[in-house]
């Protein structure tokens, strides 16, 4: 009697095979195949842990957490000139640690109204076959000025750069734009998908655009990443061959030996 068994595990492939089985044969010495099936959970729970979660854009740079409370510092780009335009510091609040971008003066988040548009940016290369590519960032907001204030995310490519006091359209796509919904709090916002952005660079752009009349919105960005999944390095499928048995009829109380047959190796493995 001959019996297969096939096992797989992530991207290894395994077929274990016995032949000419008596029929007093009621078990087989399974030490060996189980010493090598805890080697390979150990060695793809290494290798899993190497394919885990990526971040473009670190944990410092989205939180503002420079000791220079710049956006360069920051490795953002501002634009923006009114006296009331984005910057970075504590006066907005932080949702961690203790600054944020924010909209306002030197020394004053929020203020008197003043008819301006203004952006932060910054340029991010997303690893072709990247997946999982999730933007996500909290936003305080707590004062609107429906319709006439506007918060916006957008993303587009290093050929189109952000104008002072002009509110991105052709070129861009608009992730996000909130007028209407108070956030007293800093609050996780909707996570954007970019992975359909995969092997581009992409320039991700955060605007607000501001009327000269009262009530006087003005947001406040904390905590923002940008993370991905990266490809799989297994390549191709290894074909290691028949597992064979030291003895081909087992009886109560033996010990039979397993062992590979005509191994090959697989690529990306």
């Amino acid at each position: 009697m001959k019996r297969i068994f096939t096992l797989m595990i992530g991207c290894l492939n395994y077929t274990i095979q016995s032949n000419s089985l008596s029929a007093c044969s009621s078990r087989l010495n399974l030490k060996p195949l189980l010493t090598v099936l805890t080697f390979l959970t150990v060695l793809l729970s290494t290798i899993s842990t190497s394919w885990g979660q990526v971040a473009l854009i670190t944990a410092s740079d989205g939180g503002f957490e420079s000791a220079t409370s710049t956006f360069a510092a920051n490795g953002w780009t501002a634009v923006g000139t009114s006296a009331r335009t984005w910057r970075v510091g504590t006066f907005g609040g932080a949702a961690t640690g203790t600054k944020a971008a924010y909209w306002g003066t030197t020394t004053l988040y929020g203020g008197t109204a003043s008819s301006a548009v203004g952006h932060f940016y910054r340029d991010i290369v997303i690893p072709s076959g990247a997946t999982n590519v999730f933007l996500n960032y909290k936003l305080k907001y707590p004062t609107v000025d429906n319709t006439y204030d506007y918060f916006y995310v957008f993303t587009t490519t290093t050929a189109n750069t952000p104008v002072n006091a002009v509110i991105p359209t052709t070129g861009y796509t608009q992730r996000f734009v909130n007028t209407a919904t108070i956030y007293t709090a800093f609050t996780a916002m909707p996570q954007v998908d970019l992975t359909a952005l995969a092997g581009t660079t992409v320039r991700l752009v955060f605007t607000f655009k501001s009327d000269a009349a009262s009530p006087n919105a003005a947001p406040a960005v904390d905590d923002i990443t940008l993370t991905y999944v990266a490809a799989s390095p297994c390549a191709g499928m290894p074909a290691p061959g028949n597992t064979i048995s030291s003895s081909a009829t087992v009886a109560p109380g033996g010990t039979v030996n397993l062992s590979l047959q005509n191994a090959t190796s697989g690529s990306g493995v």
